[in-house]
């Protein structure tokens, strides 16, 4: 038998057959995948020099925004280099746009944050190289173009070049001052903004004068009115009516003090100098007394034009 006497020596027993007890060889790995460690490609399709500048473009609605802007560089040593930058735009939706100076090395990943805005629609970010040959303040690359938040942003690389209309938007309550008695309210888009106008509420409150009053609620632009949605009902003297615009087909509230009137489904108004929308009502019968308030819209937002 293979199986070795106790009372033999280590030489005897090298010399006996094998048996099962006897652990079967190593097999050498299968694994056919190799790594090179001398003279890798970067990780990173993106070149930069000295004479390049990253360029970020910032515009939002928030007061004291403030966006960071992460940047990690290979420099040509073989070492991460971790940059950071921060823009202020202001909160008046205009694009504030800043350049800053770069290592010579590849961008392995940009990456940003917001301070203030806390969903889509409120705060979009532009990012880009650019260099002398491109012209002051023009992309060579454009890394990426998104909305950024205080917890989800775009990213480069595999981020997304989009318009600051794609995609959902901020949905906000907007509130309009109350016009002087007898007058009727208007309602304008901010400079570089889009909204699709979900609703209206308003509450007109009519003088004892006798007489009946048809509200009228009306889009339009510098060129003219370019929709108006009339009411099924009138409204008497001394009554607090609500006034109710969305997209529906008017109706006779049993509430008697509820007054519906229609909008356009799909109503996107903007607010580019060239057209200048706006939405207003338009009191048929009114008296010097008939006072407007409060008023209210629901509003889907993006930033437009930047």
């Amino acid at each position: 038998m293979g199986t070795q006497n106790p009372n033999q020596s280590l030489l005897q027993g090298a010399h006996q057959t094998a048996s099962d007890k006897t652990p079967a060889p190593l097999s050498p790995s299968s694994s056919q995948v190799t790594f090179d460690f001398v003279k890798v490609q970067p990780p990173s399709i993106l070149y930069v020099d000295v004479d390049d500048q990253l360029v970020i473009s910032a515009a939002s609605s928030q007061a004291s925004e403030v966006v960071t802007v992460n940047v990690r560089l290979l420099l040509p040593n073989g070492r991460i280099e971790d940059m950071q930058f921060s823009i202020r735009p202001l909160s008046g939706r205009q694009v504030l746009k800043q350049s800053f100076g770069l290592a010579q090395g590849y961008i392995l990943s940009v990456s940003a944050v917001a301070a203030v805005a806390i969903t889509r629609g409120a705060t979009f970010l532009r990012i880009a190289t650019q260099r002398s040959a491109s012209g002051s303040g023009n992309p060579a690359q454009i890394m990426f173009a998104d909305y950024v938040t205080t917890q989800a942003t775009s990213a480069y690389p595999n981020g997304r070049v989009l318009s600051s209309t794609e995609g959902p938007g901020l949905l906000y309550g907007v509130s309009q001052a109350n016009p002087a008695a007898g007058a009727d309210f208007t309602v304008s888009v901010p400079v570089n903004a889009r909204w699709k106008v979900r609703s209206l509420a308003a509450q007109l409150t009519t003088s004892a004068v006798v007489a009946n009053r048809q509200v009228v609620i009306a889009v339009a632009d510098l060129t003219g009115v370019k929709f108006r949605g009339f009411p099924l009902q009138n409204i008497p003297a001394s009554q607090a009516a609500l006034i109710s615009a969305y997209p529906v087909t008017p109706f006779a509230s049993v509430f008697l003090t509820g007054f519906t009137v229609p909008l356009p489904p799909d109503l996107y108004l903007t607010g580019a100098p060239a057209t200048s929308d706006v939405i207003s009502s338009s009191t048929v019968g009114k008296d010097a007394a008939d006072q407007w308030g409060p008023i209210r819209l629901l509003v889907e937002e993006w930033l437009d034009n930047v």
